[in-house]
């Protein structure tokens, strides 16, 4: 807790977190598809889902105001300077003109990339929880997606 003295006022503000409650590292194994199911570009066909949960603290909460409103931005470990909603395969990937998009919860377009920042306001940044829920979790979907129309068979890997 932190303590702030101007003149004759005095207020606290109390930090609130969130730790993870799934594994901090997530290994999601696609299902296999057939290149016939991606034939066109942009297609796309589910690979797989997993889910994120979070504890949030709500030690200092009234329980008027709700849980912590918290925001998410993904960023591609394979090309951080991506801003699309396709997440770029891995140099050890043997398949070619496939990605993955990756979709939430509440069924909204796919999820863009942005940079790797904890700054409010972070570009393709996008509310992971609506701040009622003091353990708020998102189910993630995995789509493979045609990116060139030009499908190489192989091993996917982002």
């Amino acid at each position: 807790i932190t303590k702030f003295i101007l003149n004759s006022f005095r207020f606290r503000v109390t930090p609130h977190t969130c730790v993870l409650t799934t594994p901090k590292d997530i290994t999601l194994k696609l299902l296999t598809i057939s290149q016939r199911s991606i034939a066109t570009q942009g297609d796309e066909v589910y690979g797989g889902k997993f889910e994120i949960g979070l504890r949030c603290d709500n030690s200092s909460r009234s329980g008027l105001w709700g849980g912590i409103r918290v925001y998410s931005t993904l960023t591609d470990q394979s090309n951080v300077n991506n801003r699309s909603d396709i997440l770029s395969l891995t140099a050890d990937s043997s398949a070619k003109g496939i990605g993955i998009k990756l979709y939430n919860n509440w069924n909204t377009p796919a999820l863009k990339y942005g940079p790797e920042s904890s700054a409010k306001g972070t570009e393709n940044q996008w509310a992971f929880s609506s701040g009622v829920q003091n353990n708020p979790s998102v189910l993630f979907r995995a789509y493979y997606v045609n990116t060139n129309g030009n499908v190489k068979p192989g091993t996917v890997k982002a």
